[in-house]
């Protein structure tokens, strides 16, 4: 039994973070970080959720005078991801954007156990810092989601630096997508789309490479609103 177990009037103070979202107690016993006894709402989230309190982030970028293009990034695009895995599966949906013409990049990563199969075609980069990885958002008209990582940070960075972030469908036919808190944006910012409809997805690169936007942040992800909701946290606590 951990130490602070039963410091009822320390626990209450504490806000862990998870990030992930709609933490719960016994959640998943196999994993540590649902095992201390906190009230649901203790627990702060990156994103709107049904059970936890939500802090929200911010893409840091926003608050340098960058000189992001709005237009001229031609049809570029970015496979989300860095497991070899997250790509199993979608090869046809990889080779018909390669088809239809456009410039795909990847940040995926070979492991000891899998490569990252991709087609000759697909321009590879390693281990990128920070400011190279965000160089290289200014040319995407687009990033393509591959169902994983759910809920990163990744495709709000990539909007703010003015690319579209096509959606994918947790489930063909269904209504959930990777990025849940983004789906809600629509048009120009985010497209939702069925991986396993490959017209539908070389029809929203389309889009997107057609129908630019320099930079977008919703109101909820800005600075502004993050201090608030910080603010409004250590009130209640005092």
């Amino acid at each position: 039994e951990h130490r602070y177990y039963n410091m009822h009037d320390i626990l209450c103070k504490v806000r862990p973070m998870y990030f992930y979202g709609d933490w719960y107690y016994k959640k998943n016993d196999r994993n540590y970080r649902f095992q201390l006894p906190f009230v649901e709402k203790q627990i702060l989230s990156a994103h709107p959720d049904d059970h936890n309190t939500f802090m929200g982030y911010f893409p840091h970028n926003i608050l340098s005078d960058e000189d992001i293009p709005k237009a001229g990034r031609g049809k570029k695009g970015l496979l989300y991801g860095k497991k070899p895995e997250y790509f199993e599966g979608y090869e046809s949906v990889i080779q018909a954007l390669l088809s239809d013409g456009f410039e795909l990049h990847s940040t995926c990563k070979d492991s000891t156990a899998k490569n990252c199969s991709f087609p000759p075609e697909v321009i590879r980069h390693n281990d990128l810092n920070p400011d190279e990885f965000a160089q290289l958002m200014k040319e995407f008209s687009f990033i393509l989601g591959f169902k994983k990582p759910e809920g990163s940070p990744s495709p709000l960075v990539a909007i703010s630096y003015g690319v579209t972030f096509l959606n994918p469908l947790r489930k063909s036919g269904g209504r959930d997508t990777q990025h849940k808190a983004l789906s809600r944006l629509g048009f120009p910012y985010t497209y939702s789309v069925d991986l396993g409809n490959k017209t539908q997805v070389v029809q929203a690169a389309e889009w997107a490479s057609k129908y630019r936007f320099s930079s977008y942040v919703p109101p909820q992800f800005g600075v502004e609103s993050l201090v608030s909701r910080m603010s409004s946290l250590v009130e209640d606590d005092s």
